[in-house]
C-alpha cells in the first residue's frame, strides 16, 4: 500500500510540472496580450502557477520519504536474512564463501539493493512525462521537433556506451573491495603471529597495493558518473536548442509569447 501511495504522489507531481507550461501558455495568451484583461484575472494565474511549483515539490517530496522509510526497512530485513544466513553456514559452506564475500554481500549489495528502492517510480514517471511533453511539443513546434529527438537519439548511444562501462567498472571496483576485505580480515586473525614474525611492512605494503587499486578504479568510477551525469544535464538544453533553431528557420516564425511555454 505505501508503495503504491508513493506511485500516486509520483504521477500527482508530474502532472502539476506538466501543467505549469499550460497555465503560463493561457496567462500570455489571456492576460498579457489582452490589454482589456482584468487585474484580478492575472493574479488568480499567478497563483495558479504558484500553487503548481508548491504541490509539484510537497508530491514529490511526499513520494521519495515515501520511498526512503521502504528502503529503510527493506535493509534492516536484507541484512537480518543475511546474518541469519551466515550463522547457520555450516563448516563446509563456509569455506565456500570468503569473509570479503560475505561482508560485501551484507553491506555494498544490501546498500545498492536499497537505495534502488526510493527510485523505483522514476523507472516509468520520466517516459509518461516524455511522452505528454513531445505530445504537447508536436501541436506547437509541429516538424521542428524531429530535429530535437535527432539530437537526443545522438547523445543516447553515447550515454549508453558511458553506463555500461559504468557498470564493468563497479564489477572490477566490488572485486578490488573483496580482496582488501578478504586480506585485512586474515591480517587481523593472525595479528600476533604477524607481530611476532615482524611480517608488518611487507603485508602493510601488500594492503596499500590493493588499496591503491581500489581507489583507482573508484576514480575512474567517479569519472564516469560525472560524465554519465553531464549527459543527462545536457540532453534537456540542447533539446531545447535545437528544437527552436530550427523551428525559428522553418515557417511560420514564433508568435509573441509562444517561447517561454514551449520552453517550460
Amino acid at each position: 500500500g505505501q508503495f503504491l501511495l508513493g506511485g500516486v504522489y509520483r504521477i500527482l507531481s508530474d502532472a502539476c510540472s506538466l501543467g505549469q507550461p499550460l497555465l503560463l501558455r493561457s496567462f500570455l495568451s489571456d492576460f498579457v496580450q489582452d490589454p482589456s484583461a482584468p487585474w484580478w484575472l492575472g493574479a488568480a494565474y499567478g497563483a495558479a502557477l504558484v500553487a503548481c511549483s508548491f504541490f509539484a515539490a510537497l508530491f514529490d517530496v511526499a513520494g521519495h520519504f515515501i520511498g526512503s522509510r521502504q528502503a529503510v526497512r527493506t535493509e534492516t530485513i536484507l541484512k537480518t536474512l543475511m546474518f541469519n544466513k551466515a550463522l547457520r553456514l555450516s563448516a563446509a559452506s563456509r569455506g565456500a564463501f570468503g569473509v570479503g564475500d560475505v561482508l560485501t554481500r551484507m553491506s555494498v549489495d544490501v546498500q545498492r539493493v536499497s537505495d534502488l528502492i526510493p527510485w523505483l517510480h522514476y523507472s516509468y514517471s520520466p517516459f509518461l512525462m516524455l511522452g505528454v511533453a513531445l505530445s504537447m511539443l508536436v501541436t506547437q513546434v509541429r516538424l521542428a521537433l524531429v530535429f530535437g529527438l535527432a539530437v537526443v537519439l545522438v547523445m543516447m548511444p553515447l550515454a549508453a556506451v558511458v553506463i555500461a562501462k559504468s557498470y564493468a567498472l563497479e564489477e572490477v571496483l566490488m572485486k578490488r573491495r573483496d580482496e582488501r576485505t578478504k586480506l585485512m580480515s586474515e591480517i587481523l586473525r593472525a595479528a600476533k603471529g604477524v607481530k611476532a614474525s615482524g611480517l608488518d611492512a611487507p603485508l602493510g605494503a601488500r594492503v596499500q597495493a590493493v588499496r591503491g587499486k581500489e581507489l583507482t578504479t573508484l576514480r575512474h568510477t567517479q569519472y564516469l558518473n560525472a560524465l554519465q551525469g553531464f549527459f543527462w544535464s545536457a540532453i534537456p538544453p540542447l533539446l531545447s536548442t535545437a528544437v527552436f533553431a530550427s523551428y525559428i528557420l522553418l515557417p511560420p516564425h514564433l508568435a509573441c509569447g509562444s517561447p517561454p511555454p514551449r520552453l517550460s
